[in-house]
């Protein structure tokens, strides 16, 4: 959007996603260590930047950690992680 200069993007939410080589190259790990630091000071010290765009921003998270650590379909089947046996 930045490089666009838009202000306001629209999405069909019931179109389906393609995700390009582009999108999984980015280093989204290293992308979070550069600005979570600063975004949290930010917030937790007092500041007028607040948005209503809060949603999202927990959406991206939990795309980008559900990215980071993916599951094998056993653990998704069984509702146990890795490492863990149900009792």
């Amino acid at each position: 959007m930045i490089e666009q200069q838009l202000e306001i993007m629209e999405i069909d939410k019931d179109e389906p996603i393609n995700i390009t080589p582009e999108d999984q190259s980015w280093d989204l790990v290293q992308i979070l260590r550069k600005s979570l630091p600063d975004l949290r000071n930010e917030l937790a010290h007092g500041s007028s930047m607040l948005t209503n765009q809060v949603l999202g921003t927990i959406e991206l998270v939990a795309e980008i950690l559900s990215q980071i650590y993916t599951t094998d379909a056993d653990s998704t089947t069984s509702g146990t992680s890795q490492g863990q046996q149900a009792g």
